[in-house]
Parts: C-alpha cells; structure tokens; sequence
C-alpha cells in the first residue's frame, strides 16, 4: 500500500486557501522575499571614511584578578541611535536580561531600551523597529520588561519566523509537524493555533524553566526547532543627509554577553539601504503571518504592535489595504535595482552576506588567498567540516612554513553560567594540530573568565600587493549557522588598510600578550586534549558538589592550587615578595571563581584518570569525544 505524503497536500491546500482568502499581499505590501534569507549583494563601492571597525575585547590583569574591559561596539550603536533622524531599525538574536543571573556591571538593555524610547519621545514621526528571536519571548507568551516599554512607548516589535528556515536535523520532524499546524491555523483563522497553544501551555515539563518560566510543551516544541535569527544589525538613517548607514556585528545588547568580545563593521550609503531592505522583508514577513490568523486570541507570536500604531492602521484586524499603508509608512520599500554600487574608482568596497552566502564567501576568500598573505581568525564556534577543510587546505601549502594561519578560539568552556565541555573548538583544534600532519597553522586560546571570545572574524592582509580584506558578522563558522537553518549577516569589506589595521593591531596585542600585566590568551596546550580529558572528567564530579563541598575542598588542597597559579603566572608574579605574592594567591582564588574552578576540575580529574589511564582508555576517550564534533554537525546539535 502506498504511504499518501500528506504534507505537500496539506501545503498546496493552504496557499490555495490564501490566495481565494485574500489578495496578493506580495503585491501589495511591495516586498520581494528573495530579500529575506540567503542573500549576495552585489559590490558597493565607497570612500575609505564611509566604513569602520569597531571591536568590544577584554583582558585579564593578572596582579588584581579582575577583568579589563574596552568596549568599542555598544558605543557606535548609542552614537547611530543619537544622531538618527528619521528611521531605526534592528535586528538581534537576544534584547534582554535572559540568562543575567547577577547585576551586570554596565546595564545594556536597559540603556539601549532609554535611549529608543527617548528617540521616539523627542520625535514621534520616527520610525523604530526592532526584530528579535523568538527566544526573546521565551517560544510562547513571554514579553520581557525591554519589550513591553518598546510597545508602551511607540515601538513596534516583530518576532521572526523561524518554521521558515532549513531543518537543523536531517530528520526535520520538528518543522514537519509545525508545518501542519500552521496550515491548521491558517484554514481556521488561528483557532486552531489559540485552542492547541491553551493546551499546550497546561502541559508543564516537571522541574525545568527557561528564565524562570515554566516549560511547556509549546516552549518545548519552539526550543526544538534549535534555530535561530542569530543576526545582529542595526541601521539608522545619517543626520542631515538622505543616507543610511549599517552596523553589522557579532554583539548582542544582552546584560550577559556583554563582557564578551565581539566585533563589528559598519558601512555608509546605499549598501546599508540593502541591508535596510532585507530587514524589512524579515519584519514584513512576520507581519503577513500574524495576519494570516485574526482570530488568534492571546499575545501575538509573530508581531506586538505599539498602541499607536494599531490604533493607527487598525491591525488588529489586519485587513490588506491597513497591510500596504502600514508598510508604506513605517517600513518603505526599497528599490534593490535603483540602489547605487558606486564607481570603481573608488578603492573601498562592501558586501553584505547572509546564511549559506556567509560560507561561500568565506570559502572564496580562503581560497583565494596567495602563501604570502597573512590570515587571521577569531571566532566564537569553529565547526563547519567545508570551512575546516578549507583552512586545512590553506595551512598544507608548504610554502607557508614561515607565514601560519592564526586561529585565535574560544575554548568552548563558558556559556551563560554553566561550564562546557570544549565542543567544538577543541576537537577541531586537535584535528588541525594533531591528527593533520604538516599544517603551517598556530592555535591560541583566549583567556576567558566567564565571558566568551564571541567574534567570529577574519582579515587576510599583504602589505606588500595592498591586499586587505577583512569579514565579520554574527555568523559563527559552524553548519547550522552557514547552511541557511539559522539567519545570519556579515559584511566583507575591500580595499581598506586603515579598518583592518585596527583589527589586526588589536588581534596580534591579543595574540602576543602585548600589554604588560595583562593577559589575553593562551597557548595551545592550556586545552589541548590531554588536559581537556583532565578538566571534563574533573568537573563531572565537582558540579555534584554544593558550595559548602567546594569550599571545603578548596581549603585541603590551597597549596595545590597555589602551586598551579604560580606556575602558569610564573613571569608576572616572579618580581613579588613571599607576602606580596601570597596576598596575590588569597585575592586571586577569591575573586578568580572561573580559574579556581578550573583547577579544581583539573586536579580532580587528574586523580580519576590516573586510575584508569592507559593508551586503550586514551584512544577510547578521545574516539568518543572527537565524535561529539563529527556527528554534532551531522545531525545539527552544534550550537549556535
């Protein structure tokens, strides 16, 4: 017997239901969805003043055990968000407090959120728009303090449609299911969606939350799409001009992640009208969604918008023509075939990529790079089997021998609060150094203390042919974030020596450890894995412990841990008297919480793999650890 896909039915059904339902809103609202997801611009060229790097890094000072702080990004998006005119619109993966356990130091969120407000107080003709993910409403009917005030105070807020996106999972049950449920909800003007949510959201997952939050399985089956609008943009019109200028970044404005390096660029003129212009295809399609169920009863899942505005174009109901004057008004249209790319002459020039693109470019420039050229990356995730493939290609050319690719990572360890296991910089940075054999490649990691090395960039320099091509964005190299499952956004910039100066002036501080005191990164072996055996296995057993346990421990074994601090700080703390180094110690293993675990764990799983070790258990280990990577890409639970 024949097994009936009911799917495809299922789809034609409802676009057949669309189309008698209602006109073309395609048409209509002047969009062009191409726009939206997987998207190349083409080359615009510009002056070296219209384009500029900016980078949030951290150090650590070694004598005082606390963090250095430089934040460049947070403060170009104030400076566009005060110097705007007419029109803000963003785009970003986290707006809130979510997963802030302890007051952070500078309150983002909520200076960003005062800011927009105070715009839309001043000038209540200007338009502002903020895109999120769906996380941000914790996948059901959360609206978060930042969120709320947006509405309260004229700002329009969108939640992006993420069923829309490629499968994570090569099974894509997930998306199967959400599939027929939206056609459901469509058929039934939303019933279906407002009866099935009700009963869902009764249905508790017992002892777990999200941001304190029961789950339910509607927030269950959301988190189970695992993707997400991972972008980070903002753009803004430029004061007394008609041009718009772009910041495309790696940053969230997020309380938690906003001790973590990132890195930016940003772009003036009519490539940051593009990017303008995917933005609102994103904020339309979600507009179009939350249309297609007016009977939906409860908060909206695809569109909040503010009081003035539904009263304005009377949304609630959604009717086509408020549709069209909507977005005629709020969220013009772009002409993408009118935009001006510039004249060659010009020696500046930007794209803007999106999802697979992001790959592909990567990709081209890696290829495209000669022996004599310098690569530098920094990234967050390194995962991507066509991207490490390519770097392996890149690092074999023996011509490279004294000019090695510099791959600056994050060692995977932290993560809003929780420890991690190293996947999967470690694994691929043990393929690269070990299992490969002769790569000109140098590994380094960076010194993290609870934050991330959340930069996902690389800069391709040669001074000598005036080769200078640099790209960042949010897209970490790894399958789901380059394979069009989550949406993402970067921009390559060519041509400018004085933008990727300042990137690689600030990588090869980070790298060398230039700032004297300082510490930024490690060399390979801190998490090579012989050692990252020593700390997962450790920290299997001391996360059961409670405070009192650590603490406890701590005490037994001080000198053990004193012994270890001094020796990875040798040179910092070899010109201190026996007191002052030991005051060093004390106020170290105090304030130092991330490196005391770290040492705990490692001294702990010392002692269980000592008493199982032998070249069988090793190879064992190191099998099913190095699995963690390969099949976490296949089957796409690498994280975003």
């Amino acid at each position: 017997m024949k097994t009936i896909k009911v799917l495809p039915w299922l789809l034609a059904g409802s676009a057949l239901f669309n189309v008698q339902a209602k006109p073309d809103l395609v048409k209509l609202m002047d969009l062009k969805p191409e726009y939206r997801t997987a998207v190349k611009s083409p080359w615009f060229y510009t002056e070296d003043q219209d384009v500029d790097f900016v980078m949030t890094y951290n150090g650590w000072d070694i004598l005082k055990s606390e963090r250095i702080r430089n934040r460049g990004i947070s403060q170009k998006a104030k400076d566009m968000i005060i110097k705007a005119e007419k029109s803000i619109v963003a785009s970003v993966f986290l707006f809130d407090n979510m997963y802030g356990s302890n007051q952070p130091e500078y309150n983002v969120v909520n200076d960003l959120t005062k800011l927009l407000i105070k715009k839309k107080k001043d000038n209540p003709d200007m338009n502002i728009v903020i895109i999120l993910d769906p996380l941000n409403r914790a996948y059901s009917r959360r609206v978060s303090p930042s969120v709320q005030k947006f509405i309260d105070n004229g700002i329009d807020v969108f939640y992006t449609d993420m069923l829309s996106t490629k499968a994570a999972t090569s099974v894509g049950l997930v998306e199967t299911v959400g599939h027929v449920g939206r056609v459901a909800d469509q058929m039934t003007a939303g019933l279906f969606g407002t009866i099935s949510n009700g009963i869902t959201s009764l249905l508790n997952i017992p002892g777990k939350k999200l941001d304190g939050h029961n789950i339910d399985f509607e927030v269950a089956f959301g988190a189970a799409l695992m993707k997400a609008n991972h972008r980070k943009i903002l753009v803004t019109d430029v004061e007394g001009s008609d041009e718009f200028e772009t910041l495309v970044t790696s940053a969230n404005p997020h309380n938690a992640s906003d001790d973590s390096t990132n890195t930016g660029l940003t772009v003036k003129g009519d490539l940051a009208k593009y990017v303008y212009g995917v933005l609102r295809e994103d904020a339309a399609h979600s507009l179009r969604h939350q249309g297609n169920i007016p009977l939906a009863i409860g908060p909206k899942k695809y569109a909040l918008l503010s009081e003035q505005n539904k009263e304005k174009y009377k949304l609630p109901g959604y009717k086509p023509k408020m549709l069209q004057k909507y977005m005629k008004e709020v969220l013009p249209a772009v002409d993408f075939d009118k935009l001006d790319t510039g004249h060659m002459s010009q020696k500046v020039k930007s794209r803007f990529v999106s999802e697979i693109e992001v790959k592909k470019e990567v990709i081209r420039l890696l290829e495209n790079s000669s022996s004599d050229d310098i690569i530098r990356i920094q990234m967050f995730y390194l995962s991507d089997p066509d991207v490490v493939k390519t770097i392996e290609k890149v690092a074999k050319d023996p011509k490279r021998a004294n000019n090695k690719v510099r791959l600056l990572l994050d060692p995977s360890k932290d993560a809003f609060n929780s420890i991690k296991d190293g996947t999967p910089n470690r694994q691929v940075a043990h393929y690269l150094m070990n299992l490969k054999k002769d790569l000109n490649i140098d590994i380094r990691w960076y010194s993290t203390h609870g934050e991330q090395n959340h930069a996902k960039i690389m800069s391709i320099t040669n001074t000598e042919n005036g080769k200078y091509e640099i790209i960042t964005g949010s897209t970490n190299w790894t399958g789901k974030n380059m394979n069009n499952i989550n949406m993402e956004a970067n921009l390559t910039v060519v041509g400018s020596q004085r933008i990727t100066d300042k990137f690689n002036n600030i990588f090869d501080r980070l790298w060398f450890n230039k700032d004297s005191g300082v510490l930024y990164t490690w060399d390979y072996s801190a998490y090579d894995l012989k050692t990252t055996r020593n700390l997962v296995e450790g920290y299997k057993v001391v996360e059961k412990w409670d405070e009192r346990e650590r603490k406890e421990w701590i005490q037994r074994h001080k000198k053990e841990i004193e012994a270890v601090f001094v020796r990875k700080n040798a040179q910092q703390v070899s010109a201190l008297s026996i007191e002052q180094k030991q005051r060093w110690l004390d106020n170290k293993i105090a304030k130092d919480k991330s490196s005391v675990i770290r040492v705990m764990s490692y001294i702990v799983g010392s002692a269980v793999v000592g008493k199982k070790d032998s070249p069988k258990s090793r190879a064992k280990w190191e099998k099913k650890y190095m699995k963690k990577w390969t099949k976490g890409e296949k089957w796409g639970y690498v994280s975003w």
